[in-house]
């Protein structure tokens, strides 16, 4: 008889090589051409770093460049000292070269976090999950924008992975570690750290010790003059604000600029982006912060109400690390391959309803944008600069919805956390109580 997997296994391996092409012609020959602008500050910090030269400062990182002969445009460094110090390995080599290796240690990075991602959806085949994964990154345009960028994202996306599978094996030391090193290099994942704190103790210690013993390498390499120079730099990120301004930079209110705070600036604040509804900045201030606290507050409630089920929660906290601040790149989503990757697995046991929200959403995050068209900055038209965050902020309630699913049932949930040794025997499943 013959096999009646043959047509969909043929089918899987036909999407696999579509995909693996596309990837490759997009994101390995296309991405490294285009403007490199973040990759630029992080060699230039990388190349600063330990000689006594302000790496926030603009003339200093100009006349870095200048005398590098990068002959693209810059962005500022906008990230505590660690990250320059992790960076040094790429000023060993010239800018070319470094470019070159960083495009490949990216590359080399996806393929470990879809090797992750495997290892968290375990129930379907290798052939299936390779061929989801590779499709996935292949037209995620979020990965294309970090590529060409050089930004940090996708190393990220591989932390954030390895983490929740410490996590869910129980190593939850070393899944501490690894978010208190990001922590330490980019501040928003210590968010993820507040997380800990509600639902694992000993990951939270670990990350607070990991950012303190980071950031006390980063003051020996670095020196504390750089680290009160971060500080100083960090009002220049509040909400409607921008690093640079001096300068003419407005990155508060880029289109690009998926933030909800963003949003609010671009309708109800003088700027040179948009012809707002009006000019009222302290509304847009108030609406930011709202929406910040809604956001945190969402997350914050479902981590009390619903802490034994870690995994939905870790992936939950993703959200606000990205929303809440006042810049969110529209590829700072490739961060949210992780959520996205953990909801898709479970699709069989969710409403059609919700399976229609998800893929709109992840199909909105996944394509292009013509952020810069003309229609988005005018009138209300303002509000469809935003959509990319429309997406995330309905992918972020659907997380929501699925939270303490992952318990069976509340009760089980509850008694677990009064007597762990008996739910275990009960459920089969490893409950463990908040110190």
């Amino acid at each position: 008889m013959p096999n009646r997997d043959t047509p969909r296994t043929f089918l899987l391996y036909a999407l696999l090589a579509i995909s693996a092409a596309y990837y490759v012609q997009r994101n390995v020959f296309i991405a490294p051409q285009m403007h490199r602008n973040d990759f630029q500050h992080l060699y230039i910090g990388a190349f600063l770093v330990g000689q006594g030269i302000d790496l926030y400062d603009f003339k200093a990182a100009m006349w870095t460049k200048s005398q590098l002969g990068i002959s693209q445009g810059l962005n500022p460094f906008v990230y505590p000292p660690l990250m320059a110090v992790l960076c040094r390995p790429l000023a060993w080599v010239d800018y070319e070269t470094a470019w070159i290796a960083w495009c490949i240690f990216n590359h080399l990075l996806l393929v470990g976090t879809l090797a992750l991602f495997c290892l968290l959806w375990s129930k379907e085949s290798l052939l299936l999950k390779w061929t989801a994964g590779i499709t996935l990154f292949a037209f995620f345009d979020p990965i294309f924008r970090t590529l060409s960028a050089g930004q940090f994202n996708i190393v990220l996306l591989f932390s954030f992975t390895l983490a929740l599978l410490l996590m869910k094996r129980n190593y939850s030391v070393a899944a501490g570690i690894v978010i208190g090193i990001m922590a330490s290099a980019k501040v928003a994942p210590a968010l993820l750290l507040v997380l800990f704190l509600f639902i694992d103790r000993p990951a939270f210690f670990a990350g607070l010790a990991t950012v303190c013993a980071c950031t006390g390498w980063a003051v020996a390499v670095a020196g504390w003059d750089q680290h009160r120079a971060f500080f100083d730099l960090l009002p220049q990120m509040s909400y409607g604000r921008s690093t640079w301004t001096e300068y003419g930079q407005v990155f508060h209110v880029e289109a690009h600029n998926q933030a909800p705070s963003a949003l609010f600036y671009r309708l109800f604040s003088r700027n040179p982006r948009t012809a707002a509804l009006a000019d009222l900045p302290t509304l847009a201030y108030a609406l930011s912060v709202l929406t910040a606290l809604l956001l945190l507050g969402i997350a914050a409630y479902a981590a009390i109400r619903r802490r034994c089920d870690r995994d939905t929660l870790f992936i939950l906290w993703v959200y606000p690390m990205l929303l809440i601040p006042s810049l969110c790149w529209d590829h700072y989503f490739t961060q949210l391959l992780l959520p996205i990757w953990v909801l898709a697995a479970r699709w069989k046991d969710d409403s059609m309803k919700n399976n229609v929200l998800f893929a709109m959403a992840v199909g909105i995050l996944a394509v292009p944008y013509a952020f810069e068209s003309g229609w988005w900055k005018a009138g209300i038209g303002i509000f469809g600069a935003s959509l990319k965050c429309y997406a995330a902020i309905a992918l972020y309630l659907l997380t929501f919805s699925h939270c303490g699913k992952g318990d069976e049932m509340n009760g089980l949930c509850e008694s677990a956390i009064r007597n762990p040794q008996s739910a275990i025997e009960e459920g089969g499943t490893d409950f463990r109580p908040v110190a």
